[in-house]
């Protein structure tokens, strides 16, 4: 039986240590392999309006020297941490590079930083968001700030009430398992910010209220049985109100 595969996206900086750590300890749970990847950003596709491609004394581009640099820091950073784990680093797009080498190696799992707050980050970030949407497997998203290396003491599992939520429930055991507080939550939008303009046109009145009770009711129970299903409690369900990006 093959060993399970973990592909980690880092960056030469910092916050590399936090993600590192977090991913080692996932891997010596799960007894799997690790690959870590530093994708090396081409400088055209930063300044495609310039026209202007540097060059370093020795000749070199400035991609090959930033290659040189992170192959230097990291490859030291990763031996002491992920003695076992195989570095790469490409040069191209982090967003293709990243989903490249996960989908070619069969990972299971992608560990990478969270960084951005603008956008569609306001859950997850630009980078992270496309990987997510690329990959074929579940994606961690750590803030390297507060990476803990031991585990997570609270857990918030943020799902909606279709099939799908119990997935993300058992994926999210091996974090919730060691947790001293686990919360599952689900976010259900408002039905009048979605029908708001339907009882003006009809020329009606609908019974919002009424039905959005009914709708939470609904869904509380729907998340509660498939809760249950996979080993939680009753009482770590919280179904609320609200637009998930901003309750989340």
């Amino acid at each position: 039986m093959s060993h399970p595969h973990i592909t980690v996206a880092v960056e030469n900086n910092d916050e590399a240590q936090g993600i590192l750590r977090v991913a080692q300890r996932l891997a010596a749970e799960r007894d799997a392999n690790l690959t870590i990847i530093c994708a090396i950003q081409p400088f055209y596709t930063l300044y495609a309006d310039v026209a202007y491609q540097p060059t370093l004394p020795d000749g070199s581009s400035i991609e090959e020297a930033a290659r040189r640099e992170c192959n230097r820091s990291l490859s030291e950073l990763v031996g002491d941490i992920c003695p076992k784990a195989e570095l790469r680093l490409p040069i191209g797009d982090p967003r293709h590079e990243i989903v490249q080498v996960a989908n070619n190696q069969h990972s299971h799992l992608i560990v990478m930083g969270l960084h951005s707050r603008k956008g569609l980050s306001r859950l997850l970030g630009s980078t992270t968001a496309a990987v997510l949407s690329g990959s074929e497997c579940d994606l961690l998203a750590v803030r390297p700030a507060d990476a803990p290396a031991d585990g997570y003491e609270r857990v918030l599992i943020g799902v909606d009430s279709t099939t799908t939520a119990g997935h993300v429930m058992e994926a999210a055991k091996p974090f919730a398992e060691r947790a001293q507080t686990v919360v599952i939550e689900t976010v259900v939008p408002p039905i009048s910010s979605i029908y708001g303009p339907v009882p003006a046109a009809a020329g009606e009145s609908w019974p919002f209220p009424a039905v959005q009770e009914d709708l939470m009711k609904a869904a509380t129970a729907r998340v509660v049985e498939m809760a249950k299903c996979h080993g939680y409690r009753s009482d770590q369900v919280v179904v609320e109100a609200g637009q998930p990006a901003d309750t989340l």
